[in-house]
């Protein structure tokens, strides 16, 4: 049996990599502008491991 299995944050990751080069209003001045309604601590988390590097969201 040959079965098939996605990334799903692979595929996310690709996926807003491609949105953001597509719409550059939301990064200025090497910031990128991104908004949630997930708790802001959780998702900080998951960026900083997703992104091999510490990012902090803070609330607007």
């Amino acid at each position: 049996m040959n079965v098939q299995v996605y990334s799903q944050c692979k595929i996310v990751a690709e996926s807003l990599v491609d949105y953001l080069s597509r719409h550059p209003n939301f990064v200025e001045k090497g910031q990128v502008k991104i908004l949630t309604t997930e708790n802001i601590s959780k998702v900080s988390e998951a960026a900083t491991r997703l992104l091999a590097k510490t990012t902090e969201f803070t609330s607007a």
